[in-house]
């Protein structure tokens, strides 16, 4: 029986039918197992469903900083990964997300994800919550400002800004050096 309400709940998420999902899983929820509501938690915040996001989470039955079973990958880095910025501001805004986590196998931050997609206000919106800044930020933004794929969103931004709120990271004589270096680089690729 848990099997087919699951099912029903995952058709109805992907039909996006909010009210008969709110009325099953109010009805189910006990019965779900954890893997369960992850499962429709992710699923939801895939799809860029705020409103079942709001209501999984609102129900208390799982944790906003549960990992996704194959990735390991959290909530709010999953959507920072999928550009859900109504998901991500809920997060960061609303809930305790951990906006510091950290990948163990590989030390990818939320804050490193924002920075790789260019996405300069998710950035700004985990800076402005007192997001951690490290060396791995900095250079994972250099990388991008090679990579250029975004040409209205100059990754210079962004390291400028983290070299602002850091400032112990480097100095600014080698801020200077590392800027024109960067420029330098960019204008002959």
């Amino acid at each position: 029986m848990t099997k087919q309400i699951h099912e029903q709940l995952i058709n109805l998420v992907d039909n996006q039918s909010l009210e008969e999902f709110i009325s099953l899983y109010s009805k189910h929820s006990s019965l779900l197992k954890s893997y369960q509501h992850t499962e429709l938690l992710f699923r939801s915040c895939r799809l860029g469903l705020l409103s079942f996001v709001e209501y999984i989470l609102n129900s208390k039955l799982i944790d906003i900083n549960c990992s996704h079973p194959s990735t390991g990958y959290p909530l709010l880095f999953i959507s920072i990964r999928s550009q859900k910025h109504d998901i991500i501001e809920y997060i960061i805004q609303q809930t305790n997300g951990n906006i510091n986590w950290s990948c163990q196998n590989n030390g990818i931050t939320c804050l490193n994800e924002a920075i790789r997609q260019l996405d300069y206000s998710t950035v700004m919106l985990l800076l402005e919550h007192g997001c951690t800044i490290n060396q791995s930020h900095l250079f994972g933004t250099i990388i991008e400002c090679f990579r250029q794929r975004d040409k209205n969103m100059h990754p210079l931004i962004i390291l400028d800004e983290l070299i602002n709120r850091c400032p112990k990271l480097i100095d600014k004589i080698d801020r200077e050096q590392l800027t024109q270096f960067i420029l330098n680089r960019s204008h002959c690729l």
